[in-house]
């Protein structure tokens, strides 16, 4: 289920002029990669003045009126030469957004979005960052285009994902699908448990895995937090695991510390909602089954 979101997570580019009368500092060029955030103060790379009218800047295109905490996080070079990042945190009513905006040196522009090196593999860091050896996955183990979904058994649009991928798996039998585990606790109640139950499954077997998987989405509509320990013995039963051993694996903590590498790594790859899918480490939000089909047939034209 997506989160809550401010409107900083936006990805669309948008240069905007900074009021005139803000200088830079001024500094010698960078260095070839970013100090530590605690040994680059931010009056090192912009002045106070600039760093006021950047606040300002934001506070008025976002409308981020006293509610909205709003701390500028230490500015520090970016992959362009010309430009610095400056890191943005923004909490209101609890809940907190971060992500960053970018800086000409001059302080005169804002830029909104990414910078990336045009010639690099813009989804090559986010394929370091997923783990595939041991996850459980459907299709042939070697294939040229894999699918990672990050899901939450109790949101409802991963049940809807569930069955567009179902779909997809028919239609691309030469891909592999694979299942990770991103329980968003402080929404829903039972899913970090339905997590651990279908890990103690594939303790046993991909096979029990898939079988407890797919109950678990099947069955979400009649699942509570007051039900999901029997209604997880009863599916495990049904995959052939034995009662004893399966409760014994849902209290053991190497089981949830398996599903806390999972929400570790999901984080590693800022992700904020389920379900979120990579594709070849191309991202795709919210699990609209028409763009993941896009990329799939995209990457089957065109292999890396």
């Amino acid at each position: 289920m997506p989160r809550t979101r401010l409107m900083l997570a936006s990805l669309v580019l948008l240069i905007v002029l900074i009021p005139s009368g803000i200088v830079a500092a001024q500094t010698p060029p960078p260095p070839a990669s970013p100090p530590p955030a605690s040994a680059t103060p931010q009056s090192s790379l912009l002045t106070p003045e600039a760093i006021k009218g950047i606040e300002k800047y934001l506070r008025n295109l976002f409308a981020w009126g006293p509610e909205f905490q709003l701390k500028l996080g230490t500015i520090v070079p970016s992959p362009s030469p010309d430009i610095y990042e400056v890191p943005l945190e923004v909490t209101t009513n609890g809940q907190t957004d971060s992500g960053s905006v970018y800086v000409t040196k001059d302080a005169q522009f804002i830029i909104r979005g990414e910078i990336r090196p045009i010639h690099s593999d813009p989804f090559a860091e986010s394929r370091e960052k997923i783990h595939l050896p041991g996850a459980p996955f459907r299709g042939p183990a070697s294939a040229k285009v894999t699918v990672v979904d990050y899901s939450d058994f109790e949101c409802p649009h991963c049940q809807q994902l569930y069955r567009n991928l179902k779909e997809l798996e028919k239609k691309y039998p030469q891909v592999k699908f694979v299942s990770k585990s991103f329980p968003l606790e402080q929404i829903h109640p039972w899913a970090l448990n339905a997590a651990i139950g279908a890990q103690c499954a594939l303790n046993q077997s991909q096979q029990a895995y898939w079988q407890v998987h797919d109950a678990l989405f099947d069955n979400q509509d009649v699942l509570s937090a007051e039900n999901i320990w029997d209604k997880l013995i009863s599916f495990a039963t049904k995959a052939g695991i034995p009662p004893d051993t399966f409760r014994t694996c849902m209290t053991s903590p190497d089981s949830r510390s398996a599903v806390q590498s999972q929400i570790e790594e999901a984080q590693s790859l800022k992700i904020q909602s389920t379900p979120t899918v990579y594709i070849n480490g191309r991202e795709s939000i919210g699990g609209d089954p028409t763009a993941i089909d896009q990329y799939i047939r995209f990457e089957l034209l065109h292999p890396n």
